[in-house]
C-alpha cells in the first residue's frame, strides 16, 4: 500500500494554548505532500483531498473538515477545555488514504477575567 503523508502545522507557536473567549478560530495548515511512500513522485492533480482529524486521547479521531488544499479553519468557541490533538491525512483520487501527520497538540483554556479593582472611593 503506498501512503501519502501531510505535515500538519498550526499558524502560531506549536503545543499553544488558547483561549476561545478571545481568539475562537484557528486555521490548522500543512505542506501538500508532493511524493508517494516508497518515493514516487504525487501530483497535485492526483490528491482528491486533505482530510483533518482530532482527537482528546490520541487514540479515537473524529474528523473536523476536508478540504482540496492543505489548510483547514477551527471554530473553537464552543469547544470544551482540555487537551486536543489534530492531524491530517491525504486521500489520493484512487482513494487510498495516508497515515496520520504528525500529531499537533492545542490546549483549550478558558482563563477568569482579572480580578475588579479594589478600595474605591472619591479623592479631594
Amino acid at each position: 500500500m503506498k501512503y501519502l503523508i501531510p505535515i500538519l502545522l498550526l499558524m502560531a507557536a506549536p503545543a499553544m494554548a488558547v483561549d476561545p473567549t478571545i481568539d475562537p478560530i484557528k486555521t490548522l495548515s500543512c505542506t501538500m505532500p508532493v511524493e508517494r511512500e516508497d518515493g514516487t513522485a504525487l501530483a497535485v492533480n492526483e490528491i482528491a483531498e486533505i482530510t483533518f482529524f482530532v482527537s482528546t486521547d490520541q487514540v479515537a479521531w473524529t474528523q473536523v473538515g476536508s478540504n482540496t488544499v492543505c489548510s483547514q479553519q477551527l471554530e473553537l468557541t464552543n469547544t470544551p477545555d482540555g487537551q486536543y490533538y489534530y492531524v491530517a491525512r491525504t486521500v489520493d483520487t484512487d482513494g487510498r488514504v495516508s497515515r496520520n501527520s504528525n500529531e499537533l497538540p492545542l490546549l483549550v483554556k478558558r482563563l477568569a477575567p482579572p480580578a475588579p479593582p479594589t478600595s474605591i472611593e472619591f479623592r479631594h
